[in-house]
């Protein structure tokens, strides 16, 4: 069935259905409280943010709803990470089920070099300038390197990420991470679960299946590092 779009201004019973599902109060007028909870759920399922009810949302609203088999896994998606290509989707639920895991968590997939600076910031704040250049190859050194001198200068947090996305723009942002979008790749990091024993087993299982190419994890990284092999994949672009 296909819905009509809906925001901000909206009203009727497509409103109604809306507030509904998402389990907020039922006026059918669509002002701001409609479109915070919509934003909200769109950061939740991975989604783009712009509080618009498209058929991307109604889709992922009503899989939201659908009660899943007693047993099966699903995917958290932190707002900081894009939707995956729903074959790479199948595969990490896969590994989930190997592993015995009712949530994997997905905390990050395709970067903007935006978005890989915030998280080389957040890692060099939480663990220190040295730990990154083990953790870094020598173009991701230099990234830090731009941390490390913009720092000293006495630079706010938005000059020093500055400095660090203009040195990764120079490099070239997939000589840094492989976050950055190289084709025919699905790149996602996962948060470990309490039992790392599990996902370690599936993990192993999969890359001896081929269907993994490589995967490193905590103490080496911070999260389970997946690179998941697609064919014709392009990993920057939004998922329909």
């Amino acid at each position: 069935m296909i819905r009509q779009m809906i925001r901000r201004g909206s009203s009727g019973p497509a409103v109604r259905g809306l507030q509904a599902s998402l389990a907020i109060q039922v006026d059918g007028i669509f002002g701001p409280s409609t479109e915070a909870a919509v934003r909200s759920f769109q950061a939740r399922a991975g989604l783009g943010v712009d509080g618009i009810v498209g058929p991307m949302t109604w889709q992922a609203i009503d899989d939201d709803a659908t009660p899943r088999p007693a047993g099966e896994p699903r995917l958290d998606y932190r707002p900081n990470a894009r939707k995956l290509d729903p074959r790479a989707e199948a595969i990490l639920l896969g590994i989930a089920r190997g592993a015995g895991l009712d949530v994997l968590t997905v905390t990050s997939t395709y970067r903007k070099p935006e978005d890989q600076v915030r998280a080389m910031y957040h890692n060099i704040e939480r663990y220190g300038t040295d730990y990154n250049f083990d953790l870094y190859g020598p173009s991701g050194d230099e990234v830090v390197s731009a941390f490390k001198g913009a720092k000293a200068a006495g630079g706010s947090e938005d000059e020093i990420k500055a400095a660090m996305v203009a040195r990764l723009l120079a490099v070239g942002p997939t000589k840094v991470s492989r976050h950055a979008g190289i084709p025919g790749l699905a790149v996602v990091d996962l948060s470990p679960p309490s039992d790392r024993t599990g996902i370690e087993s599936a993990l192993r299982q999969a890359q001896a299946a081929g269907i993994v190419s490589q995967w490193i994890g905590p103490p080496s990284d911070p999260a389970y590092h997946v690179e998941i092999p697609i064919l014709g994949l392009d990993p920057t672009a939004p998922v329909s």
